[in-house]
């Protein structure tokens, strides 16, 4: 048609008997082109079926960087059919491709492309440029699906929130909990048991050196000239006496001492082992505040809640 010009185009439509057909495409991956009889009608997905005049058509599936896939089918007057596709990847296509980085909320995360299972994510994937049907799942979550956009020679990257089932949550927060609690338990009494045992050695340490002191004027007693040697003409039996309890009274004092040591070494111990189990442990709000964290979606969000004793108020969102 010239420029400036209108056309009247006149249609004549013969009568029939015959009724419409219907075909129901389905495909595995996204964004590829569906053709009738070399026509084009549409797009995978579809979001409902194709009209055909009833008799034999060949359908055929299109996409760049994929080996095309058709199919004939023959339908009656008025009748319905169903074709599913799985187009494969043509390693000899020139197509240009992106790379596909996970950030999967949970480790061990499967990772199924377009339908084809590729295994645990460890590492970004190369994919043919354009939309990609993405499934993430894990035992004992919701499994995630959605449809991503692989830019062509770039790197994609989209963060996965896997949702634990009511099963996992329940099992993880109650273990998350009991963790935390022997980590406060461990924490208080470490720190408790170490205060009491240096307090309980640093009360030995003076009479420890006092009993010792009495000991060695007790066996200075023994020494030539002293009032317990043998010259000195008295009952030895006495002054053994006097000896063996100087030295029971430093053994005594030494071994408070010792328990205070060993106790103030048993705290410390505990008190790492609580601090650590708080540090490294598990939030048991974790999920709460990922849920909190996924709806505000590059916004941000209050959350109000406990924390041990103390009211806390939480900023969450994606920055």
């Amino acid at each position: 048609m010239a420029g400036g010009t209108t056309v009247p185009l006149s249609f004549d439509l013969a009568p029939t008997d015959l009724l419409a057909a219907h075909i129901q495409v389905t495909a595995n991956l996204p964004g590829a082109d569906l053709y009738v009889d070399g026509a084009r009608a549409g797009q995978t997905p579809l979001s409902g079926t194709i009209t055909v005049a009833p008799g034999s058509h060949l359908v055929e599936v299109r996409r760049d960087g994929y080996t095309p896939a058709r199919r004939e089918i023959t339908l009656g007057s008025g009748a319905a059919g169903s074709l599913s596709f799985e187009l494969q990847e043509d390693p000899a296509a020139t197509t240009p491709r992106g790379s596909l980085v996970l950030a999967v909320s949970e480790p061990e995360a499967e990772v199924s492309v377009d339908g084809v299972r590729r295994g645990v994510y460890r590492s970004p994937l190369s994919l043919p440029a354009g939309p990609h049907q993405i499934a993430v799942m894990r035992a004992g979550f919701v499994s995630s699906e959605r449809v991503i956009e692989v830019g062509a020679a770039a790197a994609t990257t989209n963060r996965v929130m896997l949702t634990p089932t009511p099963e996992t949550r329940a099992a993880y927060v109650d273990h998350a909990r009991t963790v935390r609690r022997w980590g406060w338990i461990a924490t208080v009494g470490g720190a408790a048991l170490g205060a009491a045992g240096v307090a309980l050695a640093a009360a030995q340490w003076g009479p420890v050196h006092d009993a010792r002191t009495a000991r060695d004027e007790v066996v200075a007693t023994f020494q030539p000239g002293g009032s317990c040697s043998e010259t000195a003409g008295v009952d030895h039996t006495t002054c053994r006496n006097r000896l063996d309890a100087a030295n029971d009274d430093v053994d005594a004092h030494e071994r408070w001492r010792a328990v205070g040591l060993v106790g103030a070494g048993v705290g410390v111990a505990a008190l790492a082992a609580g601090a650590t189990l708080l540090l490294t442990g598990d939030d048991p709000e974790r999920y709460d505040l990922a849920g909190v964290a996924e709806r505000a979606r590059g916004g941000l969000a209050f959350r109000v809640g406990i924390a041990g004793t103390l009211p806390t108020v939480l900023l969450v969102g994606r920055f």
